[in-house]
């Protein structure tokens, strides 16, 4: 495979020229479909109709029709057009958008007990300094930007954005292998599974490797210089999705996993 189509799709294997291999626009996937399809009854063959007669030179086989490389195009197969391998709708962009944020504002709510203390202490000095001086409006506008930060205790940061980064990779490993889906999935009639697999639980590999990328780039974008990258990199995995054939993320495609509707 020293070549690669322009775009995501499927086409002919380079390894087996008998089946298609899905490309899912970055490298070629171990998904495959046979290229031919089921063979069926043979139709009676009509009698000759009096007075045809057939053109084909005796003793010269007829010419089958050209096969098309991948080079050409993609192919339809199973999966293309919003429509998994067994028929169930992928979720668009849309609904996974939407579930997303759901999650979004359980995974906060749930980490106002698991990190909001760490929070706290990490402020409390710049809140007691602001409380001390509330009817003067000016004075943290008088402070010098390196007092001003010098109110934070940046280590209870740390503590507290890694103590928000568990909640968040527990909160969605849990889900996934108990429910097939976290309660912004669930709120949205969608369910993540394997990529061919039945709806159920996922498998706690897949739902580890599928949870960790997100996990690990949202706690990039808190690390200066590193979060230049980083946020791009999570919105890019997030939005891969609205352009996929498949439907998937980046993190979906790493973990092999697709989210179909209910």
């Amino acid at each position: 495979m020293t070549q690669s189509p322009e775009r995501a799709g499927w086409y002919d294997d380079p390894e087996d020229p008998e089946q298609l291999r899905y490309f899912d626009g970055i490298v070629w996937s171990q998904r495959v479909v046979p290229k031919r399809a089921p063979v069926r009854q043979p139709e009676p063959t009509p009698s000759p109709v009096p007075g045809h007669v057939d053109q084909t030179p005796v003793g010269f086989p007829r010419q089958p029709a050209p096969q098309a490389s991948w080079q050409d195009g993609p192919r339809t197969a199973p999966g293309a057009g919003g429509v998994a391998a067994d028929g169930r709708p992928l979720a668009g962009f849309g609904l996974r958008l939407a579930s997303g944020l759901i999650d979004l504002l359980v995974v906060w709510a749930i980490g106002v007990v698991t990190a909001g203390w760490a929070f706290w202490l990490w402020m409390a000095d710049y809140v007691a300094f602001a409380v001390d001086n509330v009817g003067d409006p000016d004075a943290v506008q008088r402070l010098d930007p390196d007092d001003l930060v010098a109110f934070f205790d940046w280590r209870w940061f740390t503590i507290a954005i890694g103590l928000m980064a568990l909640t968040a990779w527990l909160y969605h490993v849990l889900m996934l292998t108990r429910r097939g889906g976290t309660v912004g999935k669930l709120a949205t009639s969608t369910t993540v599974r394997v990529v061919g697999q039945p709806v159920g639980p996922l498998p706690a590999s897949a739902a580890i490797r599928r949870t960790s990328l997100v996990v690990l780039l949202w706690l990039l974008c808190s690390v200066p210089l590193v979060s230049w990258f980083a946020v791009p990199a999570l919105v890019v995995d997030h939005v891969w999705a609205a352009r996929d054939p498949q439907r998937q993320t980046i993190h979906d495609k790493l973990a092999g996993t697709e989210v179909v509707q209910r």
